[in-house]
């Protein structure tokens, strides 16, 4: 039953999941697993608390189950507290090192909170376990730009970006580092690649605009921001 649920979870048939975990939990009210399967489905359907309870209840029964404190870390960032957050994917890592999805949501954290050199550590160790990675080399080159470590920013970049040539957030930043370093034709030219694989990316648009009006070519923004 556990299996079948985690395949109903799977495949999004959450009443069928939910009702494989009832019955679960009916034969055992404690089964940690089980718990943590219904946390996930409160998480998929919006149920921020009732997933925090779930998953705060699995990991107490199972103190080592790296799983229960991952889940309950990602809905600690859904709470935005991301100091409680931390403390469970840190847990998740300790638990169990090889739990390479904990490594990149604490390295998106870090950088987020603007901790690059803990957003590096993390990107690093989730790249020692799972080689094959790509929204680390990401994560990565904000990273090293944020630091000034242009050669390392760009090449993380760019390999990121020949696994995903279209992705428009890959090439945003590649932009903004082109911007950083007064290239400002290369940085216009990857804003214009990120809006045409995304014409909704309006942060690469908010670039262009912001380029344009430093030239003092405000006809230009309003423009751009027309077509």
């Amino acid at each position: 039953k556990r299996r079948l649920a985690g395949f109903y979870l799977a495949q999004k048939k959450l009443d069928k999941a939910s009702q494989m975990v009832s019955e679960l939990l009916k034969q055992n009210k404690d089964d940690a697993a089980a718990h943590v399967i219904q946390g996930r489905i409160d998480l998929a359907s919006g149920k921020l608390s009732e997933a925090t309870s779930e998953l705060e209840t699995a990991a107490k029964a199972q103190p080592r189950m790296a799983e229960a404190h991952f889940f309950l870390g990602l809905a600690h960032l859904q709470a935005r507290s991301v100091a409680k957050a931390d403390s469970e994917l840190t847990t998740t890592v300790k638990v169990d090192p090889s739990f390479y999805q904990a490594y990149i949501t604490l390295a998106q954290l870090k950088l987020d909170i603007g901790d690059s050199d803990a957003a590096i550590h993390y990107s690093n160790q989730a790249l020692v376990v799972q080689p094959n990675l790509q929204e680390t080399h990401l994560i990565l080159g904000i990273a090293y730009s944020s630091q000034g470590d242009y050669a390392n920013a760009a090449s993380e970049l760019q390999e990121f970006l020949r696994r995903n040539p279209n992705n428009p957030s890959g090439l945003y930043q590649l932009g903004i580092l082109y911007l950083k370093q007064e290239e400002i034709q290369k940085a216009e030219n990857q804003f214009e690649a990120a809006l045409k694989s995304n014409p909704q990316h309006f942060e690469s648009l908010d670039a262009l605009c912001r380029i344009y009006i430093v030239q003092k070519n405000p006809e230009k923004a309003i423009n751009r921001i027309q077509q």
